[in-house]
């Protein structure tokens, strides 16, 4: 009697061949040169394996997007205090207001 796990391991292999075989076929007729596709991986490498002055890969993160993000970060939390500013002056203003609007009320019914 066969193992049934032999039998698992055949078919695997079997499958496997036949994905291979596949592979292969599709791979050579189309001229895919080896030696051409490891000299890309290889520069592929070359162009990674780049570090900016802080040791950061290059591809990572550009040093001007950084900086350009921390500008914009500034300049963000810059317009949120002038608008708390000009919240807070806006509603003393509207304070003022209410008192002299007050003030003209008890006037008014004051000279009646």
């Amino acid at each position: 009697m066969v193992d049934p796990m032999m039998t698992q391991i055949g078919v695997v292999g079997c499958f496997a061949l036949l994905v291979i075989d596949r592979v292969l076929k599709l791979v050579k007729p189309n001229g895919l040169d080896s030696r051409q596709t490891c000299q890309q991986i290889k520069d592929l490498h070359k162009w990674h394996d780049r570090d900016d002055e802080e040791g950061v890969k290059v591809w990572y993160v550009r040093r001007s997007l950084e900086l350009a993000v921390e500008k914009l970060a500034s300049n963000i939390d810059i317009q949120t205090r002038v608008m708390q500013d000009l919240l807070r002056q806006g509603q003393d203003l509207h304070a003022a207001i209410g008192q002299v609007g007050t003030k003209v009320e008890r006037l008014a019914s004051a000279e009646k």
